[in-house]
């Protein structure tokens, strides 16, 4: 209707400058941090990586096997061909880690093989897989908490109303997953007390270091020099994992720059969209007032031209409050123009 049309520009020309003070923001941002983008972008696709990829399974002992996946031909088509396109990824997975094993089987003498043989199903060496999965299941929880509280920080600041309710939902969403992250630290500082009883019996593995148990006071803490970030007798400077904290979550500098890296992108694709709106505004315009022009020089009964003489007004009227809302707002230049002339204003 007209009041749509009418407030169509208001809409337009509001988006345009809360998108043009969000990039002003954003690149202020980045200019105070002083990260070069190069090294935001890495550390964003770095934590992209570390926030999506799966967690370690918990399995009762090291040497099972997690269960096959089986491929129903009855199930749906689209199942079937996702579980197909999965299939040779996983399959090259499993060559690329049996070709691993057995690099390193073979660099094994005699002795070494025979011991590797008895700590497949070792209870020491099952209990410190698990608590590794433990660590890092809670490592991944705190790290969630910790972005969820840093985005209700910063709407606090910025005091807007309008978020009021989906920050209460927010923190008692964060509230209710506590007691969870407790319970699975419980669970880790368990397998520890486990773990050391076995050393004390020596059914571990000689030479072997019981992990440090993690402080249940200092748990939602997640400073750098926690107890949490210690690997100390899990085997994780094994498999080449980090020990150290990166810096897309211990550098405020770092996680600030990420924060207004994507904020700018996402702004750049507002106003990529904006701008074909307002191209679009004209366009429709101009083909309005081309077939109303049209509909009047085909000379039709009195009454119909009334109504098209009413219809092409009303076009003027709107296009004057357009184009004085609209200024300033880019457009294509290969664009026709709006269609009436001066003096039909």
């Amino acid at each position: 209707n007209n009041e749509a049309l009418y407030k169509l520009r208001l809409w337009l020309r509001r988006k345009v400058l809360v998108c043009a003070e969000k990039l002003k923001d954003a690149e202020e941002v980045l200019r105070v941090c002083g990260i070069p983008e190069e090294v935001l972008r890495d550390e964003w696709q770095a934590q992209i990586k570390a926030q999506t990829k799966p967690l370690p399974r918990k399995f009762l002992t090291y040497g099972s096997l997690p269960n096959l996946v089986i491929i129903d031909m009855s199930s749906e088509s689209w199942d079937v061909a996702a579980a197909e396109l999965e299939l040779q990824s996983g399959l090259d997975t499993l060559q690329r880690a049996q070709r691993k094993v057995t690099k390193k089987e073979d660099t094994l003498g005699v002795d070494a093989k025979h011991q590797l043989r008895s700590l497949v199903k070792s209870p020491f060496l099952t209990k410190k897989m698990n608590a590794r999965a433990l660590k890092m299941r809670i490592r991944e929880r705190l790290r969630s908490r910790k972005f969820e509280l840093d985005r209700l920080e910063r709407s606090y600041r910025k005091q807007r109303s309008v978020e009021q309710r989906i920050n209460e939902h927010t923190q008692d969403s964060v509230k209710r997953r506590d007691p969870g992250i407790s319970q699975l630290a419980h669970k880790y500082n368990k397998l520890c007390e486990e773990m050391k009883t076995l050393i004390r019996q020596k059914k571990a593995p000689r030479n072997v270091v019981a992990p440090i148990q993690i402080d249940m006071e200092k748990l939602f803490e997640l400073d750098v020099d926690d107890d949490i970030w210690l690997d100390v007798g899990l085997g994780y400077e094994e498999a080449g994992d980090e020990t150290v904290p990166p810096l897309w979550l211990s550098d405020d500098n770092v996680r600030a720059g990420i924060r207004a890296l994507t904020d700018r992108d996402r702004c750049h694709e507002e106003q990529a969209r904006l701008y074909e709106e307002r191209n679009a505004i004209q366009l429709w315009f101009n083909e309005e007032w081309r077939v109303v022009n049209a509909a009047i020089q085909q000379g039709t009964d009195g009454d119909m031209q009334f109504q098209l003489n009413q219809r092409k007004d009303s076009l003027c009227r709107l296009l004057v409050v357009w184009e004085r809302t609209l200024a300033g707002v880019p457009f294509a230049e290969e664009l026709p123009d709006w269609g009436p002339k001066p003096d039909e204003l």
